[in-house]
């Protein structure tokens, strides 16, 4: 969340007050968004809702957190999705990208997501149809073992500096970087440098997302 988001979120904390018939001072108030900040509102919001039906007092900020990073498939679904969305507003699919959730990744790509140009402008029918087809996906990829680590998502720029490098006459010690998402896909957490730029080799009807990053050993 964002100052921005400190309105609705506000809301959230007065349904709780409401349904648990409990006042929180502004301190407490203030200390309950600094434990939540790192989610996104809507996840926030899908915590108080199972908060009121599954808690009989008050939630304390870590059982909200338990109930944000807990949940069924479908709830962790649809907050990787959320994470999707908030980093394409953010950051776009220029940019490479690390979420730290291989499901996510794996999700992303199977329906040819990322790293593609024009990907993530949609209308609201088209939204509709890739949140359905990723939320299939990462349901069946949440725990499908997987034969190698998928370590981040290459973005337009680090792909495209791959495919030019050979024509380059300057910038030949250029690194792309990887940024370390947080929970709500909007904030950095880090940022990792690769190595320079190398030539990317592909076959002619080879599509650049289909070459996924080997982890690190």
């Amino acid at each position: 969340m964002t100052d921005a988001d400190r309105t609705a979120f506000a809301v959230q904390l007065a349904m709780l007050s409401e349904v648990f018939d409990k006042e929180l001072s502004t301190a407490a108030s203030e200390a309950y968004f600094g434990a939540l900040r790192r989610y996104d509102i809507e996840a926030v919001r899908l915590a108080v809702e199972r908060a009121i039906c599954q808690c009989q007092f008050f939630p304390r900020p870590a059982q909200l957190i338990d109930l944000l990073e807990g949940g069924t498939i479908d709830d962790r679904a649809m907050l990787a999705w959320n994470r999707v969305l908030g980093a394409l507003e953010a950051h776009g699919t220029g940019q490479s990208v690390d979420f730290g959730d291989q499901a996510l990744h794996a999700a992303v790509l199977t329906i040819g997501g990322w790293g593609v140009e024009d990907w993530g402008r949609w209308d609201e029918q088209e939204e509709g149809y890739a949140r359905a087809a990723f939320l299939r996906a990462y349901r069946a990829l949440h725990n499908a073992p997987r034969s190698r680590k998928i370590a981040y998502l290459p973005g337009r720029f680090e792909q495209s500096n791959g495919f030019t490098w050979g024509r380059w006459t300057r910038g030949l010690g250029h690194r792309d970087e990887v940024l370390a998402l947080g929970p709500s896909g909007r904030e950095v957490l880090s940022r990792r440098a690769l190595g320079p730029v190398q030539r990317v080799e592909l076959a002619p009807s080879e599509h650049p997302i289909k070459r996924l990053p080997e982890a690190s050993a």
